[in-house]
């Protein structure tokens, strides 16, 4: 890759110093420049081959210092394998002729780290964009979202200030383009495509986060949110078969009752593990008609709205 901009937004991240628009800009980067991502994976190959190196000579240092330790220091057992690890760590980024100095500073001592965001994201999580869904029902593909009928409003709608930005998504119907085909619950739909994500071999996980508000319309006005998480195999054109049969890998659903306070936002949170056979994510949310399920010829949400959905994944360090 020859784009410096580029280089530098990726050293920042491997160095655990990126800001939170360059962050943003590493994911579109990665979207958009398939260079970038083969950068991306050859350096996590380098940092994964320096970890194991590192965790090689660390385990070999501490074997033979807690012998020594015994017999001639007074330092706790816990302190020594701490210090002993910034020092094997350090030396192995030294002998890789410090081609990754700041990889090595970050895995000094691996009780501080505890994940490393990876460069994924939804599309269009603030509803910024004033497209609102491109399909209806389940998505069969990424970047988009799908689902039943909402809208795109300014902030201020029905007295209701957005989470973050200009615009949020306020849900219509329970129903796409077919009222025969409504149920209770207003849905929306997103799959992020994860087989190209290189892991370095770490465990994953996926954070998915979203705010909700509503107005009070009476004793009548519907108050449940609900997000969830899924991860699948396959291509993602199957999404709605898996889904419908329960074929996830792994998956963590929340729902919860709110308030009709519209001067406050309520945040869901789910997090699930990614098994490594996983090739996309599908993530959702809905808002639920749990007082009344009114007719489709009917206003079926008084004013409900979702805001500031959004995903990270993230390797863990044990």
């Amino acid at each position: 890759m020859t784009d410096p901009t580029g280089w530098q937004l990726i050293e920042d991240w491997r160095n655990g110093v990126i800001s939170d628009d360059d962050f943003v800009a590493l994911q579109d980067l990665l979207r958009e420049d398939p260079e970038a991502r083969q950068t991306l994976r050859r350096s996590m190959t380098m940092d994964s081959a320096l970890r194991d190196r590192a965790e090689a000579e660390l385990l070999a240092v501490e074997a033979d210092t807690e012998v020594v330790g015994k017999q001639t220091s007074d330092l706790s057992a816990s302190n020594r394998p701490r210090w002993l690890s910034a020092a094997a760590l350090i030396a192995v980024g030294l002998f890789a002729g410090c081609l990754c100095t700041g990889v090595a500073w970050a895995y000094a001592n691996a009780n501080s780290v505890s994940s490393i965001r990876l460069p994924v994201s939804l599309w269009n999580g603030g509803f910024e964009s004033e497209t609102e869904s491109a399909a209806s029902g389940y998505p069969d593909g990424p970047g988009f979202w799908s689902g039943d009928q909402v809208e795109v409003v300014e902030s201020g709608h029905q007295g209701v200030s957005s989470f973050e930005g200009q615009r949020m998504l306020r849900f219509v119907q329970t129903w796409g383009d077919e009222p025969e085909r409504r149920g209770a619950r207003s849905n929306q739909w997103q799959i992020v495509e994860l087989s190209g994500v290189e892991t370095g071999g770490e465990k994953l996980m996926a954070t998915l986060t979203a705010r909700f508000n509503r107005i009070d319309a009476g004793p009548d006005t519907d108050t449940v949110f609900r997000i969830e998480i899924q991860a699948f195999s396959g291509d993602p054109s199957t999404a709605e078969t898996q889904y419908d049969s329960d074929s996830h890998l792994s998956g963590t659903v929340l729902k919860k009752s709110t308030d009709g306070d519209p001067l406050t936002w309520e945040e869901l949170e789910v997090t699930t593990s990614v098994p490594p056979e996983t090739d996309f994510l599908l993530i959702g949310f809905y808002a639920h008609e749990d007082v009344v399920d009114d007719p489709p010829t009917a206003p079926e949400f008084a004013g409900h709205y979702v805001d500031g959905v959004e995903l990270e994944l993230s390797t863990i360090n044990p």
